[in-house]
């Protein structure tokens, strides 16, 4: 394929494989047992350490011969978690040598071609580390699909969006798929209204992408997809789609000129495929624990106030966040507390929440007490988690919070030099600390050990928020999303209306998609969306 069509004039990017792992993410037959054993001798090179990781003396598991090691199939009882964990890696690293081998053929023969494929960073998919596979590509790509039963897709879109530029490193990425409208594999493949269809395309832009695609061009007449939407529809060009997806095409010509521009964000919210992994092992304390769901709750309140976040892999350079958000960090190494440490020393305020810090990168637990890694930077500790029952609510209050509610988890914190902001009133950790706040040099490092409501997330975000200085870059009316990208000699102001009303912006410019000039508020039309340049 490279040396046909290597040299062909029309050729820009190389697009390797397709979704890499999306139906075969995980394997367990005999040629993945050999590869298991082989990728397992390369990170611990003998068994005396493969035992001691894995903690093989437990439940005299202990391994004597490398061919005695297996993946982590069917067993009577619990499978050992850092088996699970290591075979979680392996897959993920061996689908990482697929992309490898390929892209290596391609720079053979192309050296100056670009090359990308395309992630799956969209709702609860798990099975890639996509963060070690950044630095095999030239330009970080994603599709994105909605959930039609989801009110808050739209929220959930934008994270994504946040977390693919996040694994770009900041920088300008790719929407290689989405779609314009239904799609095929959901109990109930709902149409999109064409407004949506527009404003999700743009709002994907807003947030770093730098090109638009879909699946597919035309709808296919047969096959396991051919009721999934397209660009040129069953109903050809005399159809609303089609004039939607022309017009699109139309709006994304006018604002061509963002393209190259950033977005600058004061807020960083650490998202990591190993700890989601671990969390959500078998035999712990909870089964309820979902682990996006929580780090999609905190997202959602700086969303809703306009605050620019950037969903950043573990292991990114903190620097220069007057914020960092760390929810349910089960699985962090020594070299991540120090990050976090100087994150909040340096001056940023730093929120972890329950079920961060309890193990290190072998699924060992941090002895001492919970939150484990993070006690001494957080100022408390907990000799026992207290976990809810999936009905169990329990009441927090405190002058931060006033009444409030959590679920899912409590414990029993006791702070050691740090401040009680809300304590449990009821419940199995009744009198002890839900909320809390130490100072740590020239930031702040916070605490909350249950899932709080919703609105009690919200008074915490805005209390860390002030604390932090932290607030939004342009204002909006309620439901009108707001993002910034910033170029050479202009900023781009995006405002997305999200409700059925009549919104504003509160920043002036030339709008690209009109062609209009405003000066002071802007008003954004139900549905619709602004460009501003200024």
């Amino acid at each position: 394929m490279a040396e046909r069509y290597g040299h062909h004039p029309a050729l820009a990017l190389w697009h390797v494989s397709n979704e890499l792992g999306c139906h075969n993410g995980r394997s367990y037959g005999e040629r993945d047992a050999s590869g298991f054993r082989t990728w397992l001798r390369s990170r611990y090179g003998d068994l005396d350490a493969l035992n001691s990781a894995w903690g093989t003396d437990f439940w005299s598991q202990r391994y004597s011969a490398w061919e005695e090691v297996q993946p982590p199939r069917v067993a009577p009882s619990f499978v050992n978690p850092t088996q699970q964990l290591d075979f979680a890696r392996f897959c993920s690293d061996a689908l990482r040598e697929q992309l490898r081998a390929e892209t290596a053929v391609l720079r053979r023969h192309t050296p100056d071609v670009p090359v990308t494929t395309n992630f799956m960073v969209m709702g609860h998919f798990s099975l890639m580390d996509y963060a070690t596979w950044t630095g095999d590509l030239d330009l970080v790509s994603n599709d994105h699909y909605m959930q039609a039963t989801d009110p808050d897709a739209h929220i959930e879109l934008a994270f994504c969006a946040d977390h693919v530029r996040g694994l770009a490193g900041r920088q300008p990425w790719m929407l290689m798929e989405a779609s314009t409208s239904a799609v095929s594999w959901q109990s109930v493949n709902a149409a999109k209204p064409v407004h949506q269809l527009r404003r999700n395309s743009l709002t994907q832009v807003a947030r770093g992408a730098d090109a638009v695609l879909y699946f597919q061009w035309r709808a296919a007449r047969a096959g396991a997809e051919k009721y999934h939407s397209a660009m040129l529809p069953h109903a050809g060009t005399d159809s609303e789609l089609w004039e939607a997806v022309v017009g699109l095409g139309g709006d994304l010509q006018r604002i061509a000129e963002v393209t190259g521009s950033t977005v600058s964000s004061p807020v960083a919210l650490v998202l990591d495929y190993e700890a989601w992994w671990g969390a959500e092992l078998d035999a712990h304390p909870s089964d309820q624990l979902s682990y996006r769901r929580t780090a999609e709750r905190w997202y959602r309140a700086l969303w809703e106030a306009n605050v620019g976040v950037d969903v950043v892999p573990r292991g990114t350079d903190l620097t220069g966040y007057r914020m960092v958000l760390a929810p349910m960090l089960y699985l962090v190494t020594d070299a991540d507390v120090a990050a976090l440490e100087g994150a909040a020393s340096g001056g940023a305020h730093v929120l972890v929440t329950y079920f961060s810090g309890v193990v290190d990168e072998h699924d060992h637990v941090r002895l001492g007490g919970y939150p484990g890694a993070f006690t001494e930077l957080l100022g408390v500790r907990a000799d026992e988690f207290r976990p809810l029952l999936p009905e169990q609510t329990v009441h927090v209050a405190g002058d931060l919070l006033g009444e409030a509610t959590g679920t899912s988890w409590s414990e029993p914190v006791a702070a050691t030099d740090a401040e009680v902001l809300a304590r449990y009133t009821d419940g199995p950790s009744a009198g002890y600390a839900a909320v809390t706040r130490a100072e740590r040099g020239e930031g702040g490092a916070w605490y909350v050990s249950t899932e709080l409501d919703l609105d009690a997330v919200r008074a915490v975000v805005a209390a860390v928020c002030d604390a932090a200085g932290v607030g939004p870059a342009v204002t909006a009316s309620p439901g009108v999303e707001v993002v910034v990208r910033h170029g050479d000699g202009a900023d781009y102001v995006f405002a997305m209306n999200h409700t059925d009303a009549e919104g504003t912006v509160e920043a002036g410019g030339h709008d690209l998609l009109t062609g209009s000039d405003h000066a002071g508020s802007t008003t954004v039309p139900a549905h619709d969306v602004v460009v501003l340049r200024r």
